[in-house]
């Protein structure tokens, strides 16, 4: 026979000789189960809260002792929650509020944004009510809230929307423009030096080459004329590599002093609860005069959903100083390295350096002091709008 009710309780009974004795109990409707001794006078048995009332009334005013050791089902943890009501109370509320603040937004933030600023962004995220504090979007509200912030930004050529607990990110995808040197001209133009330089090449996708390799331009010289030789005007159109020379003035320093870590550290760990987090455990000061913090955020996860309730460790790594010191000629060839690489950031894509050589250097106060002279081959063209003769006017004179 199973115990079927809403509880059941695990006595033990002391006094009784035999446990036959238990029989009136039984006939009086108690239900027993596993009943044993566990030495010469002491009886263990379970039965359920009607059992125990039998038991009671049959052993009643006899040297008959009973002590509940367990019990288990519903109605002791009834018992349980009638006697603490606020405890309960409490919890409940605790519950509830932790999914109220998981149902709600608390991080809003940017990617993918390079010419559109990402201030912008949260300020028309603002406008359709993607703020922290906001309720959480529905899927089937974030078609709709992705469709009315493309239409507020005029340079997104896509925007989506990505939900990650209580966290919403916004990528946005850039409209793709012309660069301005790709932009169609609207008019006849011509191909001008705008550096001087020694023609190395000329390649004239439109228009008419006037300058030969080996010719020496200055800025304003036409190299690509506009003009065809029937007289029409033409955007001329080009690439003209020339040999461009440069002086550049470069200090190196030859020894300095920059920061490492040494290994040791120290931790701190936070409870997070949204934006805010409450120091629990961990080192109570910093012991180092110079350090690094990383942190590391984890946040509480249960049934697939995030929850704004976390753990945060923060190391704090010592860092300190150490010098450092480097040869002559070692310092002469990053000299002559950040020498290229200024010129060619500053160059046309394709730009290469065709040679350097060193002019002056002087060793001096722990720096080397370099003048370095640089023949760079690059594309010195640039275009130039051509005047279009007025009706009735004559027509401009062909080159050839």
């Amino acid at each position: 026979m199973n115990i079927h009710g809403l509880s059941w309780f695990e006595l033990e009974l002391w006094g009784l000789t035999d446990a036959r004795e238990l029989d009136r109990a039984v006939r009086e409707g108690a239900r027993l189960e596993e009943v044993h001794w566990v030495d010469k006078d002491r009886l263990r048995l379970r039965t359920d809260w009607q059992g125990i009332r039998i038991i009671r009334q049959v052993y009643r005013g006899q040297r008959v002792g009973m002590r509940v050791s367990r019990y288990g089902g519903w109605l002791p943890w009834r018992r349980f929650v009638r006697r603490r009501p606020f405890w309960i109370a409490g919890f409940g509320m605790f519950v509830a509020g932790l999914y109220v603040l998981s149902s709600l937004i608390w991080t809003v933030q940017v990617t993918g944004t390079d010419r559109v600023e990402p201030e912008e962004v949260l300020a028309k995220a603002r406008e359709i009510g993607l703020v922290p504090g906001a309720w959480r979007p529905s899927r089937m509200e974030i078609d709709r809230l992705q469709g009315q912030l493309l239409d507020l930004l005029p340079d997104a050529g896509w925007v989506g929307l990505h939900l990650s607990g209580t966290r919403v990110t916004i990528e946005v995808m850039e409209r793709i423009k012309p660069k301005k040197d790709e932009v169609q001209p609207q008019g006849p133009q011509a191909v001008v030096a705008g550096k001087p330089g020694v023609v190395e090449s000329v390649l004239a996708r439109r228009g008419i080459s006037l300058v030969q390799r080996g010719q020496a331009v200055a800025p304003g010289t036409v190299v690509i004329s506009g003009q065809m030789p029937d007289g029409t005007l033409v955007a001329a159109e080009g690439k003209v590599n020339a040999h461009v020379w440069y002086t550049s003035d470069i200090v190196v320093p030859l020894q300095g002093r920059q920061l490492g870590f040494t290994g040791e550290k120290v931790r701190r760990t936070y409870i997070t609860l949204g934006s805010w987090a409450i120091p629990v455990w961990g080192a109570a000061h910093i012991p180092f005069a110079s350090y690094e913090e990383r942190s590391v955020d984890e946040p509480l996860k249960v049934a697939g959903r995030t929850w704004p309730l976390g753990l945060r460790k923060v190391d704090y790594l010592e860092a300190a100083g150490h010098s450092w010191m480097i040869a002559q000629q070692e310092a002469v060839q990053r000299g002559l390295a950040a020498v290229r690489a200024d010129l060619l950031a500053r160059a046309k894509p394709g730009a290469r350096v065709q040679e350097q050589k060193i002019l002056h250097q002087e060793w001096k106060n722990g720096n080397l002091y370099m003048t370095v002279w640089t023949d760079v081959v690059e594309d010195i063209g640039v275009a130039r709008p051509m005047a279009t003769p007025a009706p009735g006017s004559p027509e401009p004179i062909s080159s050839n």
